[in-house]
């Protein structure tokens, strides 16, 4: 399974956000937002492998497992995704090549 590492920021619960703070082993959803139009099937499984959030600044780093496969060009640098709690955005972020957690 692949390995994704993302920077994030985690919505505040007055914006729809989490109302606990993510931890690994979290299982959520996530999405492309350059997909978004294009197909019904962009909605995939991850799970919190390690994460570093800043509680002041709610931004971080998390490194993620894919369940599923996806197209490699959506595994580059720079693309914006989604974090998913069912239906809710709970982050925002880019898949990023930096040094994390």
């Amino acid at each position: 399974m692949t390995e994704l590492r993302i920077n994030c920021f985690w919505l505040p619960p007055s914006h729809g956000g989490r109302r606990f703070d993510p931890h690994p082993g979290l299982r959520l959803g996530i999405r492309w937002q350059r997909h978004v139009h294009e197909d019904q099937d962009i909605y995939r499984d991850v799970e919190f492998e390690r994460l570093s959030v800043d509680p002041s600044t709610r931004q971080g780093v998390a490194v993620v497992r894919l369940m599923t496969e996806v197209p490699g060009d959506w595994l580059r640098h720079g693309e914006l995704v989604e974090i998913l709690e069912g239906f809710h955005v709970v982050a925002v972020g880019y898949v990023s090549d930096e040094d994390g957690p």
